[in-house]
């Protein structure tokens, strides 16, 4: 059997769970709530880690595996962003809007070395315009065009979920995906929110193994909506 042993002094980042969850709103909004469970797969450090140590100025070269930051292209019209962990905000980000996209950059609370593993959340609305369409012949019938995957390219997602809540009140809901993306199940339920009572028509998609350059895709959910009484009630939601 032949080995090979090779020097490779940089991070590798893998998502072992990513949760993707949004909700539609009739009155000009969508939000999207994203969580992540993220693993560095490079070696791991021998012995406890010291922050003297990791110090560029003491030593330079240490710590060249582990995961500092992570930056990500998120669409340009978005606003309300939010980063946060299970503590609370995490104050280390930033973003800046450019012509063409919003550039956000993390940093975790603690660099990731190898085998090591993080989580939060990251939290936005987007104009609904951008991803919402009536259609031009029967005023009830809406398409909803929005992407599959997180914005986090070149990454691996061992489990990948996707769910997408419509108002409450929508129906005749059908999804279709790119062809190629083959998800493991499909699943259509409720959710139950603040003064939900009917519920709202949620679709959760479940992908294991989901490599960012095949999924990242577009899905389009098709729904009816015209009862003026659910799209009242959710103003107040």
């Amino acid at each position: 059997m032949l080995q090979i042993f090779y020097t490779y002094p940089y991070p590798l980042p893998a998502f072992t769970l990513a949760r993707r969850d949004i909700m539609v709103s009739h009155w000009g909004s969508i939000s999207v709530d994203e969580f992540f469970i993220m693993s560095n797969e490079a070696a791991g450090i021998k012995g406890q880690f010291s922050r003297i140590d990791y110090m560029p100025l003491i030593n330079p070269n240490q710590g060249q595996n582990a995961i500092a930051s992570l930056v990500v292209d998120l669409p340009r019209y978005i606003d309300s962003l939010y980063y946060y962990d299970y503590i609370g905000n995490i104050s280390t980000s930033h973003a800046t809007r450019n012509s063409d996209v919003v550039e956000f950059t993390i940093e975790p609370r603690f660099p990731v070395f190898g085998q090591w593993k993080t989580d939060w959340n990251q939290s936005y609305s987007m104009p609904s315009q951008y991803h919402l369409f009536k259609d031009k012949a029967d005023q009830s019938k809406f398409t909803l065009e929005i992407d599959l995957m997180h914005a986090y390219d070149k990454s691996l997602t061992q489990d990948f979920e996707a769910s997408i809540t419509l108002p409450e009140g929508a129906y005749d809901i059908s999804l279709e995906l790119a062809s190629d993306v083959q998800p493991d199940s499909i699943v259509m339920d409720k959710y139950f929110g603040t003064m939900n009572y009917f519920g709202r028509p949620r679709i959760t998609i479940k992908k294991s193994n989901a490599i960012h350059e095949i999924c990242d895709s577009t899905l389009r959910v098709r729904y009816s909506f015209q009862n003026p009484i659910f799209a009242f009630v959710e103003r107040f939601i």
